[in-house]
């Protein structure tokens, strides 16, 4: 292809690139006021609305809401320790099964580090509504050849620009009306990652664009998503131009350290990657095949068939607002009771100044003569106590601020069941408090959670072609390691958790459990050590039950009386007779007793 037909072909890209980027900067444009809106209460930027007070204490609730609602839903997602499983689409996969549940759990666990690394994007979700995650694969020089490194990455809430006719990311039928045409990710590259990715080969790489987008001192550029971001250039420690922006002005920075920004186009048919709006310097196939888009959404409430979904700030926002106000208020007007404003006739002021007349233990003071009584020169405009209707109405907040959050409180919002030390009552407030984290889990968990895990295995289906070593769980030891085909890891399976939805069951067998253990505990119908072994095993009590319980000994036999002699008739062997009708029963225990039963197991045989 000749170097004229390219750049024709590339300035079409960059004209299709830029209508798109336009049209998702428009769509977006509401959806980050609202989140740096709502990122400033959590963070703890006073709004303006204090600076009405003299008091002008921020009280974040927000910040401590958002922190207190994170753990509960972690711990609901990775509350099973085997809380991933996957589940063939074909029979000829279910021996595959197992290595690829071992790979991704080495992968999720002691590579990406899920637990810590995904509490970011929780947080953005929790705070702006919706998250984001992309999985990737990188290739690292190991023993003299190139392995793939894969793994996933926290992306930035106003890094995302999605297309404004869907609200889908990745459903099973991308061709859904409901499923996102594109996605815009914002990103900035090192130069030598820029020309390491030109000199590889691979074809969707333009080089020519790359020499001339590494040749350009100065983009000079201003797009429209530049033009908007200069508005929120700096929000509290959190800078919207990103980490690369400084490497991409500056001169002294080390050779190939220099960033330059990037804009992937990810299409369902078509991957572009712009430089600084103005070089196309990747239009090639989608990274993970036809229909995927390798970003996953995480989004804590979902909103319709809008895109973004709801924040949990957004819904208490204007409650977060009054409650503080309504306190810093109160603090105004106490200290106009504690200071009140002085009102000193002006012959007692001449000579003077304020804080000659601030009260001071101790002080000494002289008024002059002309003045009788220092008390008729000098007036106090104390402001009047606070009446209790105002403490009322900050507990009415509160009450409507921990019903609309989903944070209800304990001793007061169900007649103080926890104080009356119920045990049902204590069950049913636990449940309660926890039926808000639960349902965001179970969203976060299938939405969020399972879509990525599933890019994941997608990519290890494309990359991996070599042996895995993966360490087996709860094993120590030189052996506790295990080899995973690369034909074990593929992307025919479905990916299955068990994290809200198990503790969801497990909560209501223990509420079950209880309500009958009381029925079935000593009764004499009831095999007291095997309900107390499914118990242990059941709820993980304990984590090995098999050496806890002890199986009772059976009963002892009774002592055999002597054998009559031959001369009283008694029929031979051990068979019952009607000359002995004693020795049935005895016969009949012998046969079901334990150590026959257990000898008949030992001694039984298949030919």
């Amino acid at each position: 292809m000749s170097g004229k037909t390219d750049s024709k072909k590339s300035q079409k890209t960059l004209g299709e690139f830029t209508d798109a980027f336009k049209a998702s900067v428009e769509y977006v444009k509401p959806q980050w006021d609202a989140y740096l809106r709502r990122y400033q209460l959590w963070r703890g930027v006073k709004p303006p609305e204090m600076d009405n007070t003299i008091s002008r204490i921020w009280i974040n609730l927000a910040h401590s809401m958002v922190q207190q609602r994170l753990p509960l839903i972690f711990e609901n997602v990775f509350s099973h320790p085997d809380y991933l499983t996957l589940k063939s689409d074909a029979p000829e996969y279910d021996l595959m099964a197992d290595g690829a549940q071992a790979w991704l759990r080495d992968l999720l666990d002691d590579k990406i580090k899920i637990r810590s690394d995904a509490m970011t994007t929780v947080q953005t979700a929790l705070i702006g509504g919706t998250g984001f995650r992309m999985p990737y694969v990188r290739y690292v020089e190991r023993e003299g050849r190139k392995v793939p490194l894969i793994s996933s990455k926290d992306i930035d809430f106003l890094n995302v620009l999605p297309s404004p006719n869907g609200s889908r990311m990745n459903p099973d039928d991308y061709h859904r009306d409901d499923a996102v045409d594109w996605v815009h990710v914002i990103d900035w590259w090192r130069e030598d990652k820029i020309k390491a990715a030109a000199d590889n080969g691979e074809p969707g790489w333009n080089k020519d664009q790359i020499g001339k987008l590494l040749a350009n001192e100065s983009p000079g550029y201003e797009g429209e998503e530049d033009n908007y971001k200069n508005q929120f250039k700096q929000i509290n420690g959190m800078s919207y131009e990103g980490y690369g922006r400084a490497y991409a002005n500056g001169k002294n920075v080390p050779e190939g350290m220099r960033k330059r920004r990037v804009v992937h186009w990810l299409c369902r048919t078509r991957h572009v990657i712009v430089a600084e709006d103005a070089y196309v310097i990747y239009d090639g196939k989608p990274p993970m095949g036809e229909g995927v888009i390798p970003l996953v959404k995480y989004a804590i409430t979902p909103d319709l068939k809008n895109f973004y979904g709801i924040s949990m700030i957004e819904m208490v926002e204007d409650l977060i607002m009054a409650i503080v106000m309504n306190f810093n208020y109160r603090m105004d007007h106490m200290l106009g009771v504690m200071f009140p404003t002085t009102w000193i006739r002006s012959d007692l002021w001449q000579g003077k100044s304020e804080d000659d007349f601030i009260p001071r233990p101790y002080s000494v003071n002289k008024f002059p003569s002309s003045v009788s009584d220092p008390r008729n020169a000098i007036f106090y405009d104390r402001r009047p106590e606070v009446s209790q209707q105002t403490f009322m109405d900050e507990d009415r907040m509160k009450s409507f601020l921990q019903s609309v959050s989903g944070e209800l409180e304990t001793s007061g919002s169900y007649g103080d069941v926890v104080g009356n030390r119920s045990a049902t009552g204590v069950t049913t407030i636990a449940g309660a408090l926890r039926a808000r984290p639960n349902m965001e889990a179970a969203i976060l968990e299938e939405t969020g959670f399972r879509e990525e895990i599933t890019l994941l295995l997608k990519l290890g289906d494309i990359h991996i072609n070599t042996k895995q070593t993966v360490p087996v769980p709860r094993m120590t030891g030189a052996t506790a390691w295990r080899e995973i085909s690369p034909l074990d890891i593929t992307d025919k399976f479905t990916v299955q958790l068990h994290g809200a939805r198990y503790m969801a069951d497990q909560q209501q067998s223990f509420q079950k459990l209880m309500s009958l253990y009381p029925y079935w505990n000593n009764n004499p119908g009831v095999d007291s050590f095997e309900l107390n072994r499914q118990v242990a095993s059941t709820h993980r009590i304990i984590p090995d039950p098999e050496k806890v319980f002890v199986p009772p000994a059976p009963p002892a036999l009774p002592a055999s009386p002597a054998r009559p002699s031959a001369s009283q008739g008694a029929a031979p062997g051990g068979a019952a007779s009607m000359m002995d009708i004693a020795q049935a029963p005895r016969s009949m225990q012998r046969e079901n007793s334990p150590s026959a039963q257990q000898g008949r197991t030992k001694e039984l045989r298949v030919f």
